[in-house]
């Protein structure tokens, strides 16, 4: 009997000392998650993606923090996209065999968190909201009718953020996109109410469109100027300048699609508040 148990206690540790030595192996990353103010986040969906895999792993914070793991060994980017706060991105991080690293993360707030521009209002704009049922609606002639509310694009689905791919920008447009996110958009012309977009529509704020037959217009709460007029019966004239944001029109191909062109005209020193534009563009 004693020679049997044992033989099971052997055999035992044969099978499950491979599964010890591989968990030993196995690394993770932990810490607090808090806001400018040093208060603790709760609720914030935390992933790191391998390098070396692309295999992700999940974790949400709580009051106590948060724990990735296990994890093997290896350089993991870590993300945290949640509405009421900037993307927070900390790439290259390393972790050896075994290594239990500790990432306390701060984030910062799209703004400066005060009344009627705090945190829960970025979270209404950029958030999950309901999506109209039913056909699209469509003018007398049988065209989509674009008129309405729309909301801005959403950041509430990181894996967008995460496996989403983007173009490289051009070396200097990079070094110029650096230097003015480093200056925090000091030297941006919307700070001095100038205009500072040449996009149609707010990526970030809510936009409300009307069509006529005739125009469509934007009306955009971020926008300086807060509005566009997109000409849908016409050309662009011959004479553009002056122009600060250029002349918008729009033309249908068979029924399906209105293509917006544009011929901007742009003035030195007017550009978006991170990424540069040419002085001329179409």
């Amino acid at each position: 009997m004693l020679n049997s148990a044992r033989s099971i206690l052997i055999v035992g540790m044969l099978v499950f000392s491979p599964w010890v030595l591989a968990q030993a192996d196995l690394g993770s990353i932990s810490g607090m998650v808090s806001d400018s103010n040093h208060a603790v986040v709760p609720g914030a969906p935390i992933q790191v993606k391998s390098a070396q895999t692309g295999a992700t792993y999940k974790a949400t914070s709580s009051s106590a923090g948060y724990t990735l793991g296990p994890l093997p060994a290896g350089t993991y980017d870590l993300f945290i996209v949640m509405p009421g706060f900037i993307t927070y991105r900390k790439p290259g991080i390393v972790i050896q065999v075994g290594q239990k690293l500790r990432v306390d993360i701060q984030l910062a707030e799209a703004q400066l968190n005060t009344l009627g521009d705090g945190r829960e209002f970025y979270t209404d704009i950029r958030g999950v909201h309901s999506v109209p049922s039913g056909p699209a609606p469509r003018t007398p002639d049988g065209k989509p009718d674009f008129t309405g509310v729309w909301h801005a694009v959403r950041d509430a689905d990181p894996d967008t953020e995460i496996y989403g791919e983007k173009p490289s920008a051009l070396p200097w447009a990079a070094a110029i996109a650096k230097e003015r996110t480093d200056g925090n958009g000091k030297d941006s012309p919307g700070v001095r109410c100038l205009p500072n977009n040449l996009q149609p529509m707010s990526a970030t704020w809510v936009n409300k469109l009307v069509q006529t037959p005739v125009l469509l217009l934007i009306f955009s709460e971020g926008n300086t100027p807060p509005f566009r007029q997109i000409f849908l019966d016409r050309d662009h004239p011959a004479d553009l300048d002056p122009s600060w944001l250029g002349h918008y029109i729009g033309k249908w191909e068979a029924t399906r699609w209105l293509l917006t062109r544009s011929v901007l005209t742009i003035r030195p020193g007017l550009r978006r508040a991170t990424s540069p534009t040419p002085k001329s563009c179409t």
